[in-house]
């Protein structure tokens, strides 16, 4: 069995290295998709409140048929950007 030389630890560490700076990189990419992914969703929820808005506004505000498809506040506690776009996704 051979021992490891200080050179060949070396190289390994440098292929580290670099593996490391790829999964940053790639955390980084993920990261930024979320918070564009999260913007699309609150663009899109808020056109789905303008929609029922509208609804109402044709109905002149008595149907009560229509309701919001996106759950309120009080049915879900929302404490970040998180939980607000899990609620609205769910």
């Amino acid at each position: 069995m051979s021992a490891l030389t200080e050179t060949e630890i070396n190289i390994r560490k440098q292929t580290l290295d670099a593996e490391l700076a790829q999964h940053k990189s790639a955390l980084n990419e993920l990261e930024q998709k979320k918070t564009s992914i999260t913007a699309q969703i609150y663009a899109v929820s808020g056109a789905i409140q303008q929609c029922d808005l509208f609804l109402q506004q044709l109905n002149d505000g008595n149907d009560k048929n229509v309701t919001s498809s996106i759950p309120s506040a009080s049915k879900k506690k929302a404490k970040g950007a998180n939980d607000v776009a899990a609620a609205v996704m769910s």
